[in-house]
C-alpha cells in the first residue's frame, strides 16, 4: 500500500461512496498505553471526523473530533496527540463520506506508544 496511492483493494472503505457517516472499529492484540493515535489515507483522504477508545463495552470514550488535515492531500498519516496518555486496545473511527465525493480509503490505523 503506502507509499502507493489511489484505489487500493487492500485498504477499508466504506459499504458505498458518498453515503454519510460511517465507520470502522479496529482491536489491537493487547492493550497498550498510547500517547496518539494514527490513520493513513491514500484514497479520498479527509474524511475522518471522529475517533473514539472503544476499549471498554460499556462506554465508548471520544479522543479526537475535528476536521480532518489530510484534506485534498494524495496521501497522508494523521496523528493527534492524545490530552493524556491512556491504555487502548480498540477504536472507531468516524468517517463524514459527504466531504469528499467518490470512494475515502483507510489504509492504515494504529497506535502509538
Amino acid at each position: 500500500m503506502y507509499p502507493r496511492t489511489g484505489d487500493i483493494p487492500e485498504a477499508w472503505a466504506p459499504r458505498s461512496a458518498d453515503a454519510g457517516v460511517q465507520h470502522i472499529t479496529v482491536s489491537f492484540g493487547a492493550a497498550i498505553p498510547v500517547r496518539a493515535v494514527v490513520w493513513l489515507a491514500t484514497f479520498g483522504p479527509g474524511t475522518v471526523v471522529r475517533v473514539d477508545d472503544v476499549s471498554n463495552p460499556s462506554g465508548a470514550v471520544t479522543l479526537w473530533t475535528g476536521t480532518d488535515p489530510s484534506a485534498g492531500q494524495d496521501a497522508c498519516a494523521v496523528e493527534p496527540t492524545l490530552a493524556a496518555p491512556r491504555t487502548i486496545q480498540a477504536l472507531r473511527l468516524y468517517l463524514d463520506t459527504t466531504y469528499i465525493p467518490g470512494w475515502n480509503e483507510l489504509d492504515a490505523i494504529g497506535l502509538i506508544p
